[in-house]
């Protein structure tokens, strides 16, 4: 189902530049829903809003850089915006690009708020971000009352030189909510009208406004753009490792992918760029630069460092990567070839299962045996002993050509040797 929108509104789409909201990701299918999250926000506005795939895009406005991010699937999945996700390194890089003298961003969820909490972290590093790239201004929803703050730097206290002046218009036509206590960096709440906000961007300077669509209340001012903070950071970034999404452990995997996050100092200037190795030696800033997650299929060990925008390079870090390659062993112990059993019996079908692992490291670990009669599986067996009581009631007479497949932790296969035995 497409956005729904006011007549008036609908008639602007095509100088609307949109942003998603959370709501836009929460399709289930139903009537006239598309299964797939958001297929019908992207379907209404086409183009202008941005790849599917991303949700997130910048353009210019006059002397303006405008910026236009997606928080929309942040509050369920926080690595859409964690340090290092490709939206946090694609808005480093814009905004390093950036060589308009005033700028703008907008997105649904702020960063800091009137709650009992005061903000959601989940939204720090795309605010230093954008505090470091010399953001004037961000527009935000989500809440449902309009508030200003005043000018906040990258930890969210007030610096009226290089501060951002974030604004929360949620005011749009849903029921407004109760703020909680006010901020001390909050100036001005309100929850009792609805309305809009007008931005008049000029060159070096911005106004606002808040248009009521009910009631008297109204908020307006001006401000001076002010570019990038000086840097004075001096502290290195920190950066992180995963395997597969989770921890790298000492259980191995196969394959791993590996994946790496940097993330400045609160304050600092940003994480810059993250260079790694895989055969052992040291990295340096001649060495692979990380740009995405990379898979490994053999234990390799991975040694990596970051480095922020002031220059700022940490300690190389270094962590093994085991990855079990190594087919186990198995072999049918129970029953012998060649024996004989009658119609109706229990033949109880043993197997011994070993799983070497590949070396540095422990093995994976078996995970299962499938026993098999021919091409049919017979059953599953997870315990030791790998076993399976074959009643035979119903096996044909004959010959029967028997089999166990071991599969280890990590997704290696074996096959052992067959063995036959008659059923009479």
């Amino acid at each position: 189902m497409g956005p729904v929108l006011r007549p008036d509104v609908g008639d602007q789409k095509d100088i609307t530049h949109p942003i998603p909201g959370d709501a836009d990701y929460a399709t289930s299918g139903g009537t006239d829903c598309p299964t797939t999250p958001a297929a019908g926000y992207y379907s209404y506005f086409g183009s202008r809003a941005g790849d599917p795939s991303k949700g997130y895009y910048s353009y210019n406005l006059g002397s303006w850089h405008i910026i236009a991010l997606n928080t929309a699937q942040c509050p369920t999945d926080s690595s859409t915006c964690d340090p290092g996700s490709p939206q946090d390194l694609w808005l480093q890089q814009d905004l390093a690009a950036n060589t308009a003298s005033c700028t703008l961003a907008y997105y649904q969820n702020p960063r800091f708020v009137s709650t009992t909490t005061g903000g959601d972290t989940t939204y720090q590093q795309i605010w230093q971000d954008l505090y470091a790239g010399g953001v004037d201004a961000v527009m935000n929803g989500d809440a449902h009352w309009y508030e200003r703050f005043k000018p906040l730097n990258s930890a969210g206290t007030s610096n009226a030189t290089f501060g951002i002046r974030e604004f929360i218009v949620g005011t749009g036509g849903q029921g407004l909510d109760d703020p909680g206590p006010q901020a001390a960096t909050s100036e001005v709440v309100n929850n009792t009208t609805h309305g809009v906000m007008r931005m008049t961007l000029k060159s070096g300077s911005f106004g606002w406004q808040f248009v009521p669509d009910e009631g008297t209340f109204t908020d307006s001012g001006t401000a001076t753009c002010h570019g990038k903070p000086p840097t004075t950071d001096t502290v290195a970034p920190t950066t992180t490792i995963k395997c597969n999404a989770g921890a790298c452990g000492t259980v191995p995997t196969k394959p791993a992918q590996v994946s790496l996050a940097a993330i400045d100092n609160v304050g600092g200037a940003g994480a810059d760029k993250t260079y790694f190795t895989t055969d052992g030696s040291t990295p340096t800033t001649a060495s692979t630069a990380y740009t995405a997650p990379f898979t490994l299929s053999s234990t390799a060990t991975v040694k990596f460092f970051s480095v922020d925008k002031a220059g700022n390079a940490e300690a190389v870090s270094s962590k093994q990567i085991l990855i079990d390659a190594a087919a186990p062993t198995i072999a049918i112990t129970q029953p012998a070839g060649g024996s004989s059993f009658s119609r109706g019996s229990t033949m109880t079908m043993v197997a011994s299962a070993t799983d070497l692992g590949t070396s540095p490291g422990a093995p994976s670990g078996i995970a299962k045996v499938d026993f098999f009669d021919g091409a049919t599986k017979l059953n599953t067996d997870t315990v030791v002993p790998y076993q399976y009581g074959w009643f035979t009631l119903l096996a044909a007479g004959g010959t029967h050509t028997l089999t166990a497949v071991a599969t280890d932790a990590a997704g290696n296969t074996t096959t052992s040797a067959s063995i036959t035995v008659t059923i009479r």
